[in-house]
């Protein structure tokens, strides 16, 4: 048996034009073909649950999964509609061990998040709306593959999310979509 562990990613546009990334990774055994397609099939889901909840527009997928992706499209105008915000979601892993378990910790982020992921104080992730995404990362596909940490730690549990909002990690030195495209970003 051996297990790989493949990393997928997900870029997203924001309404105004600006990329926000993220990723997860997936361990299975890749030495029989019937498990590297129930891996794929259970990473599409994850890419797809993912995409559902932001209001960014997802353009590539960098990794295993394909998708059919508009690369010109931008997300919606809504609540949080820019990329640099994120919900950001935090999972326990555990690794078995010979002697002890290993435990650690995974965040997922979703770049642009729809307001309804959210319980009423627009902060803090409601469990029972991101309750698709998080039965697809806590268990495991037909085959035994499991979302997981950079070494293999199979994801166990979901801790809680909260909403980051951060900077962009570039300079805005160029033009923003918006109705008046003849002036700059301040």
């Amino acid at each position: 048996m051996t297990t790989h562990v493949s990393t997928q990613g997900l870029v997203f546009r924001d309404n105004r034009g600006h990329v926000g990334k993220t990723s997860f990774h997936y361990a299975f055994d890749n030495s029989v073909a019937a498990n590297t397609q129930a891996a794929y099939v259970a990473m599409q889901g994850i890419v797809t649950e993912i995409a559902l909840m932001s209001n960014a527009a997802l353009i590539g997928v960098p990794g295993v999964t394909n998708l059919a992706l508009n690369p010109l499209e931008y997300g919606a105008s809504a609540q949080y509609a820019n990329a640099e915000t994120k919900a950001v979601l935090t999972f326990q892993t555990v690794t078995p061990g010979a002697i002890a378990a290993g435990y650690g910790l995974v965040r997922i982020s979703i770049p642009a998040p729809k307001l309804s992921i959210f319980y009423g104080d627009q902060e803090t992730v409601d469990p029972a709306q991101v309750a698709t995404l998080l039965t697809l990362l806590t268990t495991a596909d037909a085959h035994g593959g499991t979302a997981c940490g950079k070494q293999e730690g199979q994801i166990t549990a979901f801790l809680g999310g909260m909403l980051a909002r951060r900077k962009f990690q570039r300079k805005l030195t160029i033009y923003d979509k918006s109705a008046n495209l003849d002036e700059e970003e301040e």
